[in-house]
C-alpha cells in the first residue's frame, strides 16, 4: 500500500511539472512572436518617417529580401484604424515570413506582416498587422498605428 501511494505522489509531482514545463514553453514561443512583431513594426514605422507618398517608394526603402507585394487598398473598405478618419489609404505592402523568422514567399510563409500606408495633406500614418498565415483566413496576431506628425 505504501508503494501505491509513493507511485501515485510521484506520478502527482510529474503531471504538475510537464505542466509548467508545458506552459514555459508556450510562453516562450508567444514572447517570441511578440518580440520578432516588435522589430518588424519598428523598422517598418522608421520608414514611414521618410515616406513621400507612394507605395513603391516604401517598398524600395526595404531590405530585398523582404520581397514586398504591394496591394491597392479599396477606399469604400479599408482597415481605418481609429483616428485616422481625415487621412486616406495610399496602399498596402505585405512582408512574409517563415517558421523561422526568414524572409520568404508567400506560399511558404507562416507570418505575414501588412503594412497599410495612409497619406493626408500634412500628414501620414500606417497600420501593421500581424498574421498566423495567410491575411483572409484570420484576424491579426496583433496590431499596431503610428501617425507622423504625432
Amino acid at each position: 500500500m505504501e508503494m501505491i501511494l509513493c507511485l501515485l505522489f510521484f506520478s502527482l509531482a510529474c503531471t504538475v511539472c510537464i505542466r509548467f514545463f508545458y506552459a514555459g514553453y508556450r510562453d516562450r514561443r508567444e514572447a517570441r512572436k511578440v518580440n520578432h512583431f516588435q522589430e518588424l513594426t519598428v523598422t517598418a514605422f522608421e520608414l514611414l518617417e521618410g515616406w513621400t507618398g507612394t507605395v513603391q517608394d516604401y517598398a524600395d526603402g526595404l531590405r530585398p529580401e523582404y520581397e514586398p507585394h504591394l496591394t491597392a487598398v479599396d477606399p469604400a473598405d479599408p482597415y481605418m484604424p481609429e483616428g485616422f478618419t481625415d487621412l486616406l489609404p495610399a496602399g498596402s505592402v505585405e512582408l512574409f515570413f517563415d517558421r523561422s523568422w526568414q524572409p520568404c514567399s508567400a506560399e511558404e510563409s507562416v507570418w505575414q506582416l501588412q503594412i497599410i500606408l495612409y497619406k493626408g495633406t500634412f500628414q501620414k500614418g500606417a497600420a501593421a498587422l500581424f498574421y498566423e498565415g495567410s491575411a483572409g483566413s484570420t484576424a491579426p496576431v496583433c496590431e499596431r498605428t503610428v501617425r507622423f506628425p504625432v
